[in-house]
């Protein structure tokens, strides 16, 4: 279980087993949620394994950390597709 609050943000990642999750928002304001397509997979970790590079190499399976943090809109610049859904 996670619990955000206000202005609270979460890595980029890939869910455990690459299954879907259930995500409920209990109370609160709209939660905003970005997501890279699956079709647009290879191309966000070739981006990923680019811009940190040597990150990579010492931790190849990062994206199954939870720890990477990018700008969305640097996604896009770059040619990745991202939809954002907002949750009520």
């Amino acid at each position: 279980m996670y619990l955000g609050m206000q202005f609270s943000s979460f890595c980029w990642h890939i869910e455990d087993l690459y299954i879907n999750s259930l995500n409920y928002n209990h109370l609160g304001s709209t939660k905003t949620w970005y997501v890279v397509p699956r079709s647009e997979k290879d191309k966000f970790d070739a981006f990923a394994k680019i811009k940190l590079g040597k990150l990579f190499e010492s931790k190849p399976d990062m994206l199954h950390r939870i720890t990477l943090m990018m700008d969305p809109l640097e996604l896009i610049k770059n040619g990745i597709k991202v939809r954002k859904i907002n949750q009520q």
